[in-house]
């Protein structure tokens, strides 16, 4: 349903994680779901969105539910990490542990 602050159809919450990142200007978001309508609207036009992650079932809902965005095409799903990419702890713990991190790049059309 629509509220003045956005789209929200599950009635659920959103967690966010700000974790800094010594990179190029851009926008970090740390999960996708509704959040995702909102990137549509504010991403300019040939802007990136770049999601990466190490949970399997979580990287093939993002592509499902991005590819599902008009807004978005897949540029490239990879298992190495994006040119200048800052691994995050979190990201340094999973490689340490064996699972392997998907990167997705996407970017907004029109």
């Amino acid at each position: 349903a629509r509220t003045e602050h956005g789209r929200q159809c599950c009635g659920g919450e959103v967690g966010i994680l700000l974790e800094p990142l010594a990179v190029a200007p851009c926008v970090a978001l740390f999960g996708m779901g509704h959040v995702g309508h909102e990137l549509a609207r504010i991403l300019r036009p040939g802007g990136l969105f770049l999601f990466a992650s190490d949970i399997p079932d979580y990287v093939e809902w993002t592509l499902e539910h991005v590819s599902d965005q008009p807004a978005f095409e897949l540029l490239s799903r990879s298992g190495e990490p994006f040119e200048n990419w800052v691994r995050t702890r979190y990201e340094a713990k999973a490689i340490r542990e064996g699972r392997t991190p998907a990167y997705l790049r996407f970017r907004r059309r029109g």
